[in-house]
């Protein structure tokens, strides 16, 4: 073989030196990635793009402040007013996030905004705040995160702008494990220094910490070549510094009812067009001339014609129904008046359907940990007081979700039920909802609802027996095991059973693995119900003005917008949880599943502060005798399992943490508790042993 010539070795160096550097980079650049650790950004931009009708939007594009924003010169001596910040505001369900969507897609075009100014690259990045996804899309943490994340995307193949973001997350960052928010900003900061930057942030009245959020664009735009749109309610607050930004005509853009109006009208005329061609009409012959008027029944709010579109196909509907509706003058005009012939509709079912459409809503507007799709499907089957059987299940789940609730509910981006919109939850929450069964307004009532059915899972559902596949070899018995649990934190509110359950990538202890079966995908709903039913029913009575009776309780009580104090009375729905705890004290087997399951899921169970909650209730029905009667017992019952729990924290943690299923055995039994727990035989076929 012919030896290569020096030439020929050169190159080869060059381009295996090329090769290092490149892979090099790359793993650089998948470093900081995994540092910055970003929300899912995408997923909700590309749904709004598959759902978005052709041609809208096309309005803002060519409004004259969107022009001077986006094509205003980035270097110079203007004022931050013309250099960085645009506002636009509009009303719940006008469209911004679709709106969101269309400007992105404008700024990214090739011919976008400095084509004719500046023919090298420019960035864009977005975020959208999502107020039903807290751990991951409410913070301003989370919103710089995932721009800091596109721009790095962006600029990756920039050698001079990564080895100067490199130099500084070694130099100069706080050098944590994950970025502190200072760190985050920094990264922001020094990428939009090496090109026009444009970020587009959307909800922002959904952003926890606004004021942080807006003191930090505020600082960006006012220092480096970035512009940014904000897009949110009407109601945001600016921080006292835009004040520097010059008169908000010039930086605030407010858009009214006309301004979307043929867009709405292009969106229904298409579909109303469908729905004739489908016979949804029967014989009857639309109007042309009545999708103007429909429109104008909008009041420029989009989400309006495409809820009023479901209701219109719905199955609830006849076909003459849906022709009067149509062609009613003014009918069903605004978004109140259309939430309402909803709810209105869906009380014509039978009450089954109604029951399992109001414990949607309940499950998605008053969970403590929003609920995975299978844990939410196995507790829209559970009825209280009797085991779950699989004709509970409701077919085609989630998907029949958005059908069931008439559209007020549906799935998000990722597949999981949640409201159509912000607007429904505070429709149902409003007290014009009062004369409905799908009302939220008596929070109160709510949670004691859905801790009926967490207490009801574990007493009927949950096999009475030691939970965890290697110790029930070690004892003979069946083999089930047990998941990952939530993590939860103590806390000062005395509303909460002393523990309020929170859960984030950091916060989730490592799971505990066994072998062949895992626990929790046979019972979804088990680490939920373990771990917040004592959450749901202290909520329930501190809610109440029957037990607010001390300050701390009365004033979080007060601030609860949902309650009022003067029209308060106890019910059986307040109280219906009380039957469904008696049954579950008198189990004792099922009461032992539970608390091994808290001590799998690092939380030993604590109900010494759901007493003196359950003593205020009592004493406020008094005159209610048959239901005093029973919460009577259920005190008792309460007060000897709260008094057990206390002798197991006190003479067994160490042992109960090391192996929760002690509890069915011999050696936690001590002269306090020796007739509390019971003691699983084995070899009794799954019997309880005497002692």
């Amino acid at each position: 073989m012919a030896a290569l010539n020096p030439d020929q070795l050169d190159e080869n160096r060059i381009a295996e030196e090329l090769i290092r550097q490149r892979r090099s980079a790359a793993q650089q650049v998948e470093r900081i990635r995994a540092w910055l650790s970003a929300p899912d950004w995408k997923t909700s931009y590309e749904q709004t793009v598959r759902r978005r009708c052709e041609c809208t939007g096309r309005w803002f594009l060519a409004d004259r402040r969107y022009q001077a924003w986006r094509t205003a010169q980035l270097r110079g001596k203007e004022p931050i007013s013309v250099r960085g910040i645009l506002a636009v505001e509009a009303k719940p369900g006008f469209g911004k996030t679709f709106l969101t969507g269309i400007i992105v897609d404008d700024l990214k075009a090739p011919d976008g905004p400095l084509h004719h100014v500046r023919p090298e690259k420019h960035a864009v990045a977005f975020f959208h705040f999502v107020a039903r996804n807290p751990d991951t899309h409410r913070s301003s943490m989370q919103a710089f995160r995932a721009v800091a994340t596109q721009l790095l995307e962006t600029h990756q193949n920039d050698r001079d702008a990564m080895h100067q973001l490199a130099f500084w997350i070694e130099k100069e960052s706080s050098g944590q494990q994950q970025p502190s928010f200072d760190d985050v900003v920094c990264v922001v900061r020094i990428l939009v220094r090496h090109c026009p930057t444009f970020l587009v942030f959307d909800g922002i009245d959904e952003c926890y910490d606004n004021e942080v959020f807006l003191a930090a664009v505020y600082d960006l735009c006012s220092s480096e070549e970035c512009k940014i749109l904000l897009l949110g309610r009407p109601s945001i607050s600016f921080p006292q510094e835009y004040q520097n930004c010059g008169s908000p005509s010039n930086w605030r853009v407010s858009l009214s009812d006309h301004e979307n109006f043929e867009d709405i009208g292009g969106f229904l005329h298409s579909r109303i067009e469908s729905m004739a061609s489908r016979g949804l009409f029967g014989d009857q012959i639309v109007d042309p001339t009545v999708i103007e008027e429909v429109t104008r029944r909008a009041d420029g709010v989009f989400l309006w014609a495409t809820l009023f579109e479901q209701f219109l196909t719905s199955a609830a509907l006849a076909p003459q129904e849906r022709y009067d509706t149509l062609h009613r003058q003014n009918h069903l005009r605004g978004l109140g008046a259309l939430y309402n012939g909803i709810l209105h509709t869906l009380t014509r079912r039978n009450e089954r359907e109604k029951t399992i459409t109001a414990d949607i809503f309940r499950w998605l507007a008053h969970p403590i940990k929003p609920l995975s799709i299978e844990a939410l499907h196995t507790a829209l089957a559970v009825i209280p007081g009797q085991p779950t059987t699989e004709a509970q299940y409701l077919p085609n789940f989630p998907k029949c979700v958005s059908e069931i609730t008439c559209g007020l509910a549906g799935l998000d981006s990722y597949g999981t039920p949640v409201f159509t919109h912000r607007s429904v939850k505070d429709h149902l929450q409003s007290n014009q909802c009062v004369v409905f069964d799908f009302s939220l307004f008596d929070e109160s009532a709510m949670h004691a609802h859905l801790a009926s059915r967490c207490i009801s899972y574990l007493a009927h559902d949950i096999p009475k027996q030691p939970l965890e596949a290697s110790e029930l070899q070690q004892l003979r018995g069946p083999s089930t095991s047990s998941g990952a649990s939530l993590r939860t934190v103590q806390t000062e509110r005395s509303g909460d059973s002393g523990f309020y359950s929170q859960s984030s990538d950091e916060d989730v202890p490592m799971e505990i693995i066994t072998d062949k079966k895992d626990f929790e995908t046979a019972f979804p709903l088990l680490r939920y119900a373990v771990l917040c039913w004592p959450v749901h029913l202290s909520r329930s009575l501190t809610l109440s003005p029957a037990t607010a009776q001390n300050s701390q309780s009365s004033q979080y009580a007060a601030h609860q917008p949902h309650n009022t104090f003067s029209t308060f009375t106890i019910t059986e729905f307040h109280l219906g949880w009380v039957s469904v705890l008696s049954q579950f004290l008198l189990d004792r087997l099922a009461v032992t599943a539970w608390v091994e399951s808290s001590w799998r899921y690092r939380l030993p169970p604590n109900l010494s502060r759901l007493v003196p909650l359950m003593e205020r209730l009592h004493t406020s029905i008094a005159s209610q005798k048959n239901e005093a009667r029973e919460l009577g017992w259920v005190i008792l019952g309460v007060k000897e399992l709260r008094d057990a729990l206390n002798e197991l924290r006190s003479n067994h943690l160490a042992s109960l943490t090391a192996k929760p299923s002690l509890i069915w055995q011999r050696g936690t039994q001590s002269k306090g508790s020796q007739s509390y727990w019971p003691l699983w035989n084995p070899h009794t076929n799954g019997q309880v042993g005497s002692r």
